[in-house]
C-alpha cells in the first residue's frame, strides 16, 4: 500500500506511513476523495468563468442597449419649405426691425420656422444645410444630424432662448441622442463655447429686443415699444445697425482687413452698446485669421 502524502509503499493492513506517518487510506477512500477534490476543483473553475463571462457580458449588453438607443433616431415632426424667398422674408424682417419700433404699432416680429430654415440652411451653414433642422413649439427643437458608419445619428435639443452679454443664446433644456437621454450640461458648455467663439457676431442682439415667445410653428421676437423714450440714454442703435451690416457685407466679401477695420471702429465709438463684449471676441476671430 502507498502513502498517499510521500509514496512511500507500505505492508497491507498498515494503518500509518512507515516513513513519513500519515495515516494510510484504503484505495477506494483515496479514489473517492480524488474524485471530490476534482469535483469542487471543477466547480472552482465553473464558478470562475461564470464570474468572468459576466464580467465582460453585462458591459457588452449595457453598451448594445445604448447603442440601440442611439440609432433609434426620433422622427422629425414636420417637413420644411427651404427656398430663397423664405430666406429673403427672413433677411428682411431682421434687417428692417429696427423701423418697426418707430411706429409703436407692433411689439413683435412672427418668424416662421420656414423662413428661420432657410435663412440659416441657405446662407449662414450652406455648406452643411442637411446638418441640422429647427422646429418652432413651445421653444426651439434642433435636430442635429450625423452619419457614422453608414448609419444617420440624431441628436435632439430642446431649448429657449435667452440674452447673455448681448448675445442671443440657446438655453439647453433636454438633450437625447437617438432616444438615449444626454446630460444637458455637457451640451450646454459644448455650444456656448461653439457659438461664442465662431458665431458671435451673428449672435449679436440689438438693445431694443427684450425677448422671445413661442407658439406653433412661429417664434416671436419682442422688442420694447417704447425704446425710442429711452434712446437719448443709450448709443445711437440705430447708427450701429447701419455700421455692422456694412462690416458684415464686407467680411461675407472676405474683405477681412476693411471688416476688421470697421468692427474696431464700431467698437471705439460706441462702446456701451450691449453688442460690443461680442464683437471684440469676433474681431479676436478676424484677426486670428488675417495673421494665419
Amino acid at each position: 500500500m502507498n502513502c498517499h502524502n510521500c509514496g512511500e509503499t507500505n505492508q497491507p493492513g498498515a494503518i500509518f506511513c512507515r516513513k513519513c506517518g500519515g495515516r494510510l487510506l484504503p484505495e477506494h477512500v483515496l479514489a473517492r476523495e480524488e474524485k471530490k477534490r476534482l469535483r469542487e476543483s471543477e466547480e472552482r473553475l465553473s464558478g470562475h468563468k461564470r464570474i468572468h463571462f459576466l464580467r465582460y457580458l453585462i458591459p457588452l449588453a449595457f453598451f448594445i442597449y445604448v447603442f440601440y438607443l442611439i440609432i433609434q433616431n426620433p422622427v422629425l415632426p414636420r417637413n420644411l419649405n427651404i427656398n430663397e424667398r423664405y430666406a429673403e422674408k427672413f433677411e428682411t424682417k431682421l434687417l428692417r426691425l429696427h423701423e418697426h419700433y418707430n411706429n409703436r404699432k407692433l411689439y413683435r416680429i412672427a418668424i416662421t420656422e420656414d423662413e428661420l430654415n432657410s435663412f440659416l440652411k441657405l446662407n449662414t451653414f450652406a455648406t452643411n444645410a442637411d446638418l441640422f433642422n429647427i422646429f418652432l413649439d413651445d421653444g426651439l427643437t434642433i435636430f442635429i444630424n450625423r452619419s457614422i458608419l453608414g448609419k444617420t445619428i440624431r441628436l435632439k435639443i430642446y431649448c429657449g432662448i435667452q440674452i447673455k452679454n448681448g448675445l442671443i443664446m440657446p438655453e439647453i433644456l433636454n438633450v437625447r441622442l437617438g432616444k438615449l437621454p444626454v446630460p444637458s450640461f455637457i451640451v450646454r458648455f459644448v455650444v456656448d463655447k461653439l457659438l461664442t467663439s465662431k458665431f458671435s457676431n451673428e449672435l449679436a442682439c440689438p438693445p431694443y429686443i427684450t425677448g422671445f415667445e413661442f407658439s406653433e410653428n412661429i417664434m416671436y421676437i419682442i422688442y420694447d415699444p417704447n425704446y425710442n423714450d429711452k434712446k437719448s440714454s443709450l448709443p445711437a442703435s440705430d447708427d450701429v445697425d447701419q455700421l455692422l451690416m456694412q462690416a458684415n457685407k464686407l467680411y461675407k466679401d472676405q474683405e477681412l482687413n476693411a471688416a476688421l477695420k470697421l468692427y474696431n471702429q464700431i467698437i471705439a465709438d460706441y462702446p456701451d452698446d450691449p453688442r460690443i463684449p461680442a464683437l471684440k471676441k469676433w474681431c479676436e476671430d478676424i484677426s486670428a485669421r488675417i495673421n494665419k
